[in-house]
């Protein structure tokens, strides 16, 4: 009596391959994908350097208000830390237009 084994199956193929019969999806579908995702980060980085920016520069400024002995230091670093936060946004943008023309989405 043999052993009640479960039936053999093929084995697995990738998605679109040559041998699973299915049409191979074209290039450029795939780089939209992956050029979503980065997309989506860069967008998630632009809120978080953004955000974080304006709540410093806020956060320094009602300190250099409330205390009166070093107000002149603490709203120069309000500003250097605003201006700081401004390059990072500002290199952040040109990395993504850098990005979109080497993927060819830009002009």
């Amino acid at each position: 009596m043999s052993p009640n084994f479960p039936p053999m199956r093929a084995p697995l193929r990738s998605v679109g391959s040559p041998a699973s019969g299915r049409p191979v999806p074209p290039r450029s579908t795939v780089m939209d994908v992956e050029h979503r995702g980065a997309e989506a980060s860069f967008l998630a980085a632009r809120v978080v350097v953004t955000v974080v920016g304006v709540a410093g520069f806020l956060g320094l400024l009602f300190a250099a208000v409330q205390v009166s002995s070093a107000q002149d230091m603490l709203g120069i670093s309000a500003f250097i830390w605003f201006f700081g936060f401004g390059a990072v946004r500002v290199a952040l943008d040109v990395r993504a237009a850098r990005a979109s023309r080497r993927a060819g989405g830009g002009s």
